[in-house]
């Protein structure tokens, strides 16, 4: 499952089931460092999108105080 761009969920979830499947010791050492390189692009997905998300919100927390100036 890729992590679509822009889709906090699924690079989330991805992420879950690829730490759940490390905890429980059902990645093959073969497969283990393309698991890692691809929680690696969910990290860096949730990364971004949380901080667009943050920018958002300190612009609007600073538009609500300008409106409360007025």
């Amino acid at each position: 499952m890729a992590a679509k761009k822009g889709s906090y969920k699924v690079a989330y979830e991805g992420l879950e089931k690829i730490f759940d499947e490390l905890r429980e010791g059902k990645i093959e050492i073969d497969e283990l460092e393309e698991r890692l390189k691809k929680a690696l692009e969910y990290i860096k997905t949730c990364k971004d999108i949380l901080k667009k998300q943050e920018t958002k919100v300190t612009d609007i927390l600073k538009e609500i105080k300008e409106e409360e100036k007025d």
